[in-house]
């Protein structure tokens, strides 16, 4: 009688094969628990702004604890996700099955992936793309030669790595300007560079008092839709731009239309006591429409910018701003490249680096800066003399190094901010809320009101 031979593996594949089955099973549960909105950010999930009575005593102290519980919600998760990390490209080689050992934490680990520390090798999610910007024209311009001793440069007053952070519905995003340190520089309120895929995203929630500002890179792998209560709605590609006002009140949704994710720079830029009560108003240039010019340096290096906003190289952008500003992503080609820029004395101004960058900045007394690299916001000083000339200039280190220049004047007024609401002063705060959660003066749209866009989310 013949018996049907079986091919038996031996105990220690079942177990391999188990165990990567079980940790495959769990990181598809740990990423849909991921994307429920945030316990903290209220930002993103009206039925909380609903949850504060403006008109309790403890309405502030109440408002003031949830941010705080936010920030530090957010900075926990964040330093054990980059411990985590940190100990797995430790383990990974020696330790295949490092998924489910424990894993030895190195003592300098949790002081080098605080937020207050700068550490430019923490990669919390590291996909390199290079900025092809070859589909789209260029028009000529010309470098501006070397300062003269007439001009004084701005120098350097701060680096500070954007690390990877929660925010939204399961979002990730790196944030430079609203940041503990980098809070509120006149008038800039937040600058995060997202990179976000279904099913995250950033659904139903309002704003008032502010503009938002929303450019796509060139190489964005996906979209974003964007949907709100006054009928608009639309799709950015890449390097597309939207400049919304919200001015006294709109409720907004902004979602990936894929799993590839959406890959941009949202800014939020306050407006003056006059402006933030009037009409919301859209301005969006797609990327055939977007101004780009180009010009050799002093060595005949390349180097191109997308204007945002503000002028550079004898272009100009086509957007209308309400604050005098400049946005513009630069691209220095070559190492050795060579941009300069005049920036008014007065302006705030700062760099943020894209991944790969690394660039230096001639210092006022004709040094140069210490290397900068990726995903860093780089302050840069300011000064109230308006007849001073005052110039920037930025030198790669490597090639293909790109940065994200941005310069406004200071508004000047007090600067309220809780949620997504920005005004000047708590009375106007409370206002805010109550015409939120009444749907009045500027939110009657909002009544009742729920994004189409969210449903890609599965919501």
């Amino acid at each position: 009688m013949n018996k049907k031979l079986r091919f038996e593996k031996p105990v220690a594949l079942q177990r391999f094969t188990l165990l990567l089955r079980i940790r495959f099973l769990a990181s598809r549960i740990g990423f849909l628990l991921d994307c429920g909105v945030l316990a903290c950010d209220f930002h993103h999930d009206p039925s909380e702004l609903h949850k504060f009575r403006p008109d309790s005593a403890d309405f502030f102290d109440k408002l003031d604890k949830a941010q705080q519980d936010c920030e530090d919600e957010i900075e926990e998760s964040r330093i054990e996700q980059c411990i985590a990390e940190k100990s797995k490209q430790r383990n990974l080689v020696a330790n295949p099955f490092y998924g489910f050992c424990a894993i030895p934490q190195a003592s300098d680990d949790k002081t080098a992936c605080s937020s207050s520390t700068s550490d430019p090798n923490f990669k919390g999610n590291p996909i390199t793309e290079e900025m092809s910007w070859s589909r789209f024209p260029f028009q000529k311009g010309s470098m501006p030669p070397p300062f003269p001793k007439t001009t004084s440069l701005r120098s350097v007053t701060g680096a500070y790595i954007s690390q990877e952070q929660g925010e939204g519905a399961g979002a990730r995003v790196r944030r430079s300007i609203g940041r503990p340190e980098l809070r509120n520089m006149d008038p800039f309120l937040m600058l995060d560079e997202f990179k976000v895929g279904l099913p995250a995203g950033f659904p139903d929630h309002p704003h008032r008092g502010i503009e938002t500002v929303t450019y796509m890179f060139p190489d964005s792998p996906g979209n974003m839709t964007h949907e709100d209560s006054n009928g608009n709605a639309g799709t950015l590609g890449p390097q597309d731009l939207q400049w919304m006002t919200a001015a006294r009140g709109i409720l907004h949704s902004e979602v990936p239309d894929k799993r590839e994710p959406a890959h941009g720079l949202q800014m939020w830029l306050n407006l003056k006591s006059k402006d933030k009560m009037i009409a919301p108003e859209y301005q969006e240039f797609g990327a055939a429409d977007l101004t780009r010019i180009e010009a050799a340096d002093d060595s005949g290096k390349l180097v191109q910018v997308a204007l945002v906003a503000g002028e550079s190289l004898g272009g100009r952008s086509k957007i209308r701003t309400r604050t005098p500003c400049y946005m513009l992503h630069v691209k220095l080609t070559a190492a050795g490249a060579v941009f300069r820029q005049m920036i008014p004395p007065d302006f705030t101004a700062f760099l943020y680096t894209l991944e790969g960058a690394q660039i230096t900045l001639t210092q006022s007394n004709g040094q140069a800066s210490k290397l900068i690299q990726g995903h860093t916001t780089v302050t840069l000083e300011s000064n109230g003399k308006s007849n001073e000339k005052m110039g920037i200039e930025v030198i790669a280190s490597k090639a293909d190094s790109d940065f994200v220049l941005v310069a406004a004047q200071p508004i000047g007024e007090p600067i309220v901010q809780h949620g997504p609401f920005v005004m000047t002063s708590q009375n106007e705060i409370r206002q805010a809320f109550m015409d939120y959660q009444n749907a009045a003066n500027g939110f009657e749209s909002a009544r009742g009101w729920e994004s189409k866009n969210r449903r890609l989310m599965g919501r």
